[in-house]
């Protein structure tokens, strides 16, 4: 989590966004509102700021001391105005921005948080208890993956990793193409106390015909196994696909011998529904509803 919130006194004169800043606050968050005391700002670790940014010349001043910053354009929800494209020149480019807000209705301090992460591209966190952290992969984490996958128990359920180059490429590829664009993938349970990797658990999209649906998947390594840990790491799973997606249903594709899955699919309250070839292999395939009706 970063620990200061740096933005223009300006937007502290709107109702909504005073509100939510002052909340903030509250919660712990340092908050600078510019102008402010020039030794505030050298007294900051830059490196651990969110910026909320109006203007081109801050956005300019903040790459250039590698502060994480978020665009705010509240102009951009006239989008649909006759008048909008007329105006459009005039409103801040913000070059190579990833995220441009346009309001702070749905803006809270998880979603600062992961605006931060992906600026400083670091992990969002997707869950974490007393027990485990579920959280996006790095590519610091490669031998962690490599050390994960020597456990052979987890064959064939488990397709096996490239070699090292080859999968350092792949893995760089899809934290780009998954993480950054869909916001979801295989993720990371690393053990809360050590930080070791001790399984994958998360959710991609499958073709299931004419659907397109969202498919979770898990894989323990074998001294955790038997202790509850998978259904609980798949139950906060489900938790964030409820809250965080807006597809109608997940799935799970299950190996008709792999006992110990198609037990977990049950305690997590899905059902079976026939079978499905999945690159050749016949699976089970387990649903539950997300929202509304299958």
């Amino acid at each position: 989590m970063f620990r200061t919130l740096i933005c223009s006194n300006e937007l502290n004169k709107d109702e909504l966004i005073r509100e939510k800043l002052q909340s903030w606050a509250k919660s712990g968050l340092q908050l600078v509102l510019l102008p402010c005391d020039p030794t505030e700002l050298a007294n900051l670790d830059l490196q651990q700021c969110l910026w909320i940014v109006t203007k081109d010349e801050e956005w300019e001043l903040g790459m250039e001391k590698g502060i994480a910053m978020l665009p705010y354009v509240p102009e951009l929800e006239n989008i649909g105005q006759w008048n909008f494209c007329d105006n459009l020149s005039k409103l801040p480019s913000f070059p190579k921005a990833e995220n441009i807000i346009s309001g702070f209705e749905s803006v809270d301090l998880e979603y600062l948080d992961r605006i931060y992460r992906r600026e400083k591209n670091l992990p969002w966190i997707i869950a974490e208890t007393e027990e485990f952290v579920l959280r996006e992969l790095t590519l610091q984490d490669m031998d962690g993956l490599f050390h994960l996958y020597e456990d052979e128990t987890l064959y064939p359920y488990v397709e096996p990793l490239f070699e090292y180059g080859k999968e350092l490429e792949y893995e760089q590829q899809y934290i780009s193409n998954m993480y950054r664009l869909m916001g979801f993938g295989m993720w990371l349970i690393c053990e809360i106390h050590t930080g070791e990797i001790i399984g994958r658990a998360g959710l991609e999209t499958h073709d299931y015909g004419e659907q397109t649906g969202l498919e979770m998947g898990y894989l323990l390594r074998k001294d955790y196994r038997g202790k509850g840990l998978a259904t609980r790491v798949c139950q906060s799973i489900i938790e964030f696909a409820k809250r965080e997606l807006s597809y109608p249903e997940l799935n799970c594709l299950i190996h008709s011998d792999n006992t110990a899955s198609i037990a977990l699919a049950k305690r997590l309250g899905m059902k079976l529904d026939g079978k499905i070839d999945n690159h050749g292999k016949e699976m089970l395939r387990y649903r539950m509803k997300l929202r509304g009706k299958v």
